[in-house]
């Protein structure tokens, strides 16, 4: 129950540093690891 509030957290933070990056490569980068997050989020929901 508490890393899926901790995964959920990530996910937020993430989301939010992607939303304010410039640089488009590294943002791709970040989406692919937001990806990744909500992909092991919802086989644990």
């Amino acid at each position: 129950m508490m890393d899926k509030i901790k995964l959920r957290l990530k996910i937020e933070r993430l989301r939010r540093r992607m939303y304010n990056m410039k640089d488009n490569s590294r943002r791709l980068r970040v989406s692919q690891d937001l990806d990744r997050l909500i992909n092991e989020y919802m086989k644990n929901v």
